[in-house]
């Protein structure tokens, strides 16, 4: 499908009675290139390739940004069951999207958070912000992810994350993201709880199921570390080794930050630094 725009020679047309139609026709494309599509997936999607113009984030002056669509994404992904009373994510949209991977040798690399620029979308629900980076998905059964551009395999990833708002979710790493539809994440909930699992071609599997632990801190930030060695996932909050677990198989992917809501909106998760160190 395509879609043309034209203006009368020697005028010019501008504020949001262009923008308008523009966007439409953007729109139209986007529902056309992916199955299944909504109007909330498809305002997320346009939102996340926007290039930002003017004041970081959404402004008066520009909105979201120059609109830039690229290769579209692969649509929503139902997420895993989080603890006991609590209502699972629905979908998972993307922050950005991602390619499959290819040789997994991503460079080392270290990240404060701290200033706009440093790999991450700034989108409606992820963005840098007082000298962190916030994930708030904006609705319930809602997550969102955020990842950086290079693949890896065995790897060391240090992330460290709040959570606030008083709302129940989740929120941890993403790793071994060979596609929108391809990824593991290890997360840990606002009420105690750890999970390592998987999502591939719309259905979740557990590698360690939501589990209690008192090594997470309620209401305060919390350290997490993954380490990949072949197949083996070892997991650790402020420390403390919380469990180790075997994949299918050894994966390769991208790694990055993700947060969930669950049965209401109001989860904020704040970052405020990631350490990438892959495997001699």
């Amino acid at each position: 499908s395509s879609v043309s725009f034209s203006k009368a020679e020697g005028t010019v047309f501008a504020g949001t009675s262009a923008a308008a139609p523009h966007v439409a026709g953007a729109a139209a494309l986007v529902f056309n290139a992916q199955q299944g599509a909504t109007a909330d997936s498809v305002a997320q999607f346009l939102e996340s390739r926007a290039k930002d113009l003017e004041t970081p984030g959404p402004d008066d002056e520009s909105g979201y940004g120059r609109l830039q669509l690229g290769p579209p994404a692969q649509g929503a992904a139902p997420a895993s069951s989080p603890p006991a009373g609590a209502t699972a994510p629905a979908t998972t949209p993307a922050a950005r999207a991602t390619t499959p991977a290819g040789a997994a040798s991503g460079p080392a690399f270290q990240d404060t958070l701290a200033k706009p620029g440093s790999g991450l979308p700034t989108t409606a629900e992820a963005r840098y912000e007082d000298g962190a980076y916030r994930i708030a998905p904006n609705a319930a059964n809602r997550a969102v992810w955020a990842n950086y551009g290079s693949p890896y395999s065995d790897v060391t990833v240090d992330l460290t994350v709040q959570l606030s708002g008083g709302a129940p979710g989740t929120a941890g790493i993403v790793f071994w993201q060979a596609a929108d539809d391809d990824y593991y994440v290890f997360a840990v909930s606002a009420d105690g709880y750890y999970e390592v699992a998987r999502y591939r071609a719309g259905r979740w599997s557990s590698l360690i199921p939501w589990t209690p632990s008192d090594a997470i801190k309620a209401g305060a930030a919390n350290a997490l570390r993954l380490e990949t060695r072949g197949a083996t996932v070892t997991v650790t909050v402020n420390g403390r080794p919380v469990g180790t677990t075997q994949a299918p198989a050894p994966g390769a992917g991208r790694v990055g930050l993700f947060a969930a809501t669950f049965a209401q909106p109001g989860l904020t998760a704040t970052f405020t630094g990631i350490a990438v160190t892959p495997a001699p």
